[in-house]
């Protein structure tokens, strides 16, 4: 495995706040005894997206850093990734979420009151989740195809068209073929009481994903 290497960080990530000394102390004596559990993640450039904090913390511990690395194809997506990892998780003011908010594309810009009902609803959902769905949801993560799928779809103007988000995310817990079940979907939605129009919002849906993991 070859060893990863930091370059900098990203412009995006700088707006972020850090945390106090307090809590930086509180993170580095966590890694000082048990390690760093999760990795600072880089893009493939070198460039640190998430984890300034963790790295700080590793530097008050006298800790050796651990790295992992995620291939973006683009600026945009860059300031997704900060976006979904530290902005939806954070308590930011008004300019340092406009710093890194990603812009606009062919729909209308983040929903963030939907996708925290998201957020909230599938972090009750993961509770009594089979295993295997969520296994199946998140190799669909760390894979980025789930991403992918949506960001191809919902990047078309004709939207709606043969499916939407909640039939993607049904399609990929259940382990589909790729051609996603209007039917099954709609009854999956339907039996965790979530509306239509809800589920059919991407931004509910990858709230729900993100909530999944938390």
């Amino acid at each position: 495995m070859r060893s990863l290497k930091m370059k900098a960080i990203h412009n995006c990530a700088t707006v972020l706040p850090m945390m106090s000394d307090a809590e930086l102390g509180e993170l580095a004596l966590d890694i000082r005894r048990n390690g760093l559990l999760s990795p600072i993640v880089l893009d493939q450039e070198g460039n640190l997206i998430d984890g300034r904090n963790r790295l700080e913390a590793c530097r008050i511990a006298g800790f050796r850093p651990v790295f992992t690395q995620r291939t973006f194809v683009s600026d945009k997506d860059r300031r997704e990734y900060i976006f979904s990892m530290n902005v939806r998780r954070r308590h930011l003011d008004a300019h340092q979420v406009a710093l890194v908010t990603p812009e606009p594309d062919s729909r209308d810009t983040l929903n963030v009151d939907l996708y925290r009902e998201g957020l909230k609803q599938g972090q009750v959902w993961a509770k009594s989740a089979d295993k295997k769905q969520l296994k199946r949801l998140q190799t669909a993560r760390d894979s980025a195809r789930l991403e992918d799928q949506w960001e191809t779809f919902f990047g078309h103007e004709d939207i709606p068209c043969a499916f939407d988000a909640g039939e993607i995310f049904h399609c990929t817990i259940e382990g589909g073929d790729g051609n996603p079940d209007r039917q099954l979907a709609s009854e999956f939605w339907q039996s965790l009481g979530v509306p239509s129009e809800n589920n059919s919002d991407p931004d509910f849906v990858r709230g729900f994903a993100d909530g999944c993991f938390q």
